[in-house]
């Protein structure tokens, strides 16, 4: 799976999370919620890294990017976000009466049954 697919799908894991599902469920969410995380975190980290290589800030906030930076900054970001990670999970079957959007739906394809 790819990094930048595991970043994108945490807001709608955690509005998954939310519902009131069986337990089971509830479990195998909360179980890829832990283990995305340590995923997630490492990304920030290294993506803050990439920012503050290639940009330049004067009140340690806002990053401003020159044009030859900027295309190497893409470059490696681009990198970090089509990573591959092996995540050991176990997939989600969600309840054919469940009230979600179909883009929390799209968010979480990696993660469920179809």
């Amino acid at each position: 799976m790819k990094l930048i697919n595991i970043v994108n799908s945490t807001e709608a894991l955690n509005k998954l999370a939310e519902k009131d599902l069986p337990i089971l469920t509830s479990f195998k969410i909360t179980d890829i919620l832990f283990k995305i995380e340590k995923e997630i975190n490492n990304y920030n980290m290294q993506k803050n890294k990439i920012i503050q290589k290639y940009g330049s800030t004067e009140d340690g906030v806002n990053y401003n990017f020159s044009d030859e930076n900027k295309l190497e900054f893409i470059k490696e970001l681009e990198e970090l976000n089509n990573h591959e990670v092996n995540l050991s999970i176990e997939k989600i079957k969600l309840p054919d009466d469940i009230n979600i959007s179909a883009s929390i739906l799209y968010a979480l394809r990696d993660y469920i049954e179809r």
